[in-house]
């Protein structure tokens, strides 16, 4: 085939595959009945000039489970738009702000939100389909149906419909990912200071994700060693303003967001997670330094109601004053590694509930969408183009299995290093080693609550990375020596 061939065929199969994309988020997400993901009172943080239209009945709506699709106005924070002052989540936010009072309507509309960052995602999975398109046309068509058919599972396009800061991770992982490809080969300015943006959106969009500054780092060394050694300066320079950027605004973003937060997640990552899994509570306890009198709490999480705890409210000054000093990350982090029994337990317990991308919190709305549903029935999941996340909730769910694939994972990215497809087991290891941090944090740190949510950024790096083992089958498959295939005579 003809390189001009070539080209029309790829920009050909680029555009059916963005129109395909779009197509399909919108059957998704806007098809009566509407689907989305409740608030469970996570939205506040991020609501940056939205306010909630019925604060009054706000927990009437908890409880029933309804989806607001409009927000009211209040003014907006600019000083939020400085790097370290907010999520990165508040540009969409803002955006979608703006375009709702320019478009006329009263209220902020979660339609427009979910439309922006969808068209985000879509872009930059465009773009990685751009940047992995293959030699030959018909191989690039199946990589945009597998594309398709992990990345714009139904289950994953439902979170684009609240004001979560998980479809923000995912946004600003492709996005780094596809900036990532495009940049080893091109080494343009314009692609390192996409990646950085890619950086600044996912690993600032809330306090878990800083954890992906680690394979992000991976990434951005191996593509700082490219730029240098082909002498692209500017390209460096960029890559490097970006970098810090980035590290400055989730150290600002951590700040923000440490103080009442980990209060609340140290209480449940220690009586809903440490306790639990110790073979000596009292033991436990007395090492902290705490009082003995906590053990009649240990299970609860830290919103339950007043006289539901023995010892106290964990917003309690009582509470607040035993844990200060005693419980912090640091003395989590300390005890699970000198306890790694206590710590495969509830790792255990976290594999029983990976991979799954819908959880207490999913519904389908039905057409009467508001404050008062007033019987509006309620259901937990719906079934538009899900069948992957169908298929990967039928996996098992134990912590050897994904041992297993992260061995797969291993030694796919060792062959793909002794092929000289170093670019490929870089962003391999890289979703392997930030798999690894979204799989153990979320116990070390918050316990055995809300377990599968937290889990949701893990369970997409699973995504990628079976994806990956995909790709290196079919890739092996061709390399197989043509006479090994076939048969002795």
């Amino acid at each position: 085939m003809s390189s001009r061939k070539w080209l029309d065929k790829r920009r050909l199969c680029i555009l059916l595959f963005f129109f395909t994309a779009a197509a399909l988020f919108a059957a998704v997400l806007f098809v009566e009945p509407v689907v989305g993901v409740s608030d469970q009172n996570d939205f506040a943080r991020v609501m940056y000039g939205v306010a909630n239209p019925d604060q009054e009945h706000f927990y009437e709506t908890q409880f029933t489970q309804i989806i607001l699709p409009t927000y009211n106005y209040k003014p907006f924070p600019l000083s939020a738009l400085i790097p370290g002052k907010a999520e990165s989540q508040v540009w969409f936010v803002l955006a979608a702000r703006m375009l709702s009072k320019l478009l006329g309507y009263g209220m902020f509309q979660m339609w427009i939100y979910a439309s922006l960052l969808g068209l985000c995602y879509i872009a930059s999975l465009t773009l990685l389909y751009a940047a992995l398109f293959p030699k030959q046309a018909a191989h690039g068509a199946a990589l945009g149906v597998l594309l398709l058919f992990f990345f714009l599972d139904g289950r994953w396009v439902m979170w684009f419909n609240s004001l979560y800061g998980e479809p923000v991770v995912f946004t600003g992982l492709i996005l780094t990912l596809a900036a990532f490809f495009k940049a080893r080969g091109e080494h343009k300015v314009i692609w390192a200071v996409l990646f950085g943006a890619g950086c600044f959106i996912m690993a600032c969009a809330k306090l878990q994700a800083i954890a992906l500054l680690l394979p992000a780092g991976m990434l951005a060394a191996y593509l700082l060693w490219r730029y240098l050694r082909e002498k692209k300066y500017a390209g460096a320079a960029a890559l490097a303003a970006c970098l810090a950027v980035v590290v400055f605004s989730c150290l600002g973003v951590y700040g923000k967001v440490n103080g009442n937060y980990s209060r609340e997640t140290n209480y449940q990552s220690l009586m809903t997670g440490v306790l639990v899994d110790a073979d000596n509570p009292l033991a436990v306890l007395a090492d902290f330094g705490l009082d003995p009198a906590l053990a009649g709490d240990i299970g609860k999480n830290a919103y339950l109601q007043a006289e539901e705890y023995e010892f106290g409210q964990p917003s309690s000054t009582r509470v607040r004053t035993e844990f200060a000093g005693k419980v912090d990350n640091q003395s989590l982090t300390r005890y699970h590694l000198t306890h790694p029994r206590a710590l495969l337990k509830g790792l255990v317990w976290s594999a029983e509930h990976a991979l799954i991308s819908s959880t207490q919190k999913d519904y389908t709305s039905g057409k009467a969408l508001g404050i008062h549903p007033a019987g509006t029935p309620v259901t937990r999941d719906h079934h538009r183009f899900t069948l992957w996340s169908s298929l990967r909730q039928s996996l098992p769910h134990s912590f050897p299995f994904l041992v297993i694939v992260l061995f797969l994972a291993l030694a796919a990215g060792g062959w793909m290093l002794k092929k000289r497809m170093t670019a490929h087991a870089i962003a391999l290891f890289a979703a392997a080693a930030g798999g690894v941090l979204q799989f153990v944090m979320p116990y070390m740190f918050n316990g055995r609550c809300d377990t599968a949510k937290q889990l949701l950024v893990f369970t997409f790096l699973f995504d990628l990375i079976i994806f990956a083992l995909v790709l290196f089958a079919a890739r092996a498959a061709k390399t197989i020596p043509r006479r090994a295939r076939q048969p002795k005579k």
